[in-house]
């Protein structure tokens, strides 16, 4: 198979041996440098996770594999913008939620609620990951702060549904959890470094 990486091509062998050396020069291209590893690119198709499971499974058919490395900065970049993309999309959303909470839920308003809450958990989880590293974004701080506020309100979420309180719920995610996620939307939108 073809191996793309850093602007130079190499071939090697569509077997284990093979991969795993490929592995440890990632490996160890990325404790010598600044990088990391974003995605590869294996015959047409990003992979973004388990790329050893992924190339095994077809360790025989692979031709091309492209190796994706970003800086620390331009990961949590493009960490932040997903993360805007992804509000963009889901704050309408939950206004439209908010008013099936004010009816009455049903069985999709719960399925959509609870991609919601899994949305703001992959959020959570993805600042608490970027928390630690200041080389990211200059507004980390803010956000965070946003992202806390958010959490404090989802306690309280979680209160108004074990009561049974849907009157709560849509009054909570339409006065409380929507201008935060708002502001949180605009802070990532100043914070985003566009690319040329």
């Amino acid at each position: 198979m073809l191996v793309k990486l850093l602007g130079e091509s190499f071939i090697i062998p569509n077997e284990v041996k093979g991969l795993e050396q490929l592995f440890k020069e990632i490996g160890q291209l990325t404790r010598d440098s600044n990088l990391s590893l974003s995605s590869m690119i294996i015959d047409g198709i990003e992979v973004f996770e388990d790329y050893n499971g992924y190339i095994h499974e077809r360790i025989e058919s692979i031709q091309i594999i492209e190796v994706v490395l970003q800086t620390i900065e331009e990961m949590g970049n493009q960490i932040l913008k997903s993360t805007a993309d992804y509000l963009e999309r889901a704050i309408p959303e939950l206004n439209g939620l908010s008013d099936e909470f004010y009816q009455g839920p049903n069985n999709q308003t719960w399925g959509k609620f609870e991609q919601f809450l899994e949305g703001l958990q992959w959020i959570s989880d993805t600042f608490s990951l970027m928390k630690g590293n200041q080389k990211l974004n200059d507004n980390l701080e803010q956000i965070l702060t946003i992202n806390q506020k958010v959490l404090n309100e989802l306690a309280k979420l979680e209160e108004a549904v074990s009561s049974s309180d849907f009157t709560l719920v849509g009054d909570i995610l339409t006065y409380e959890i929507v201008p935060l996620l708002e502001q949180l939307l605009n802070k990532l939108k100043t914070s985003v470094v566009q690319e040329v």
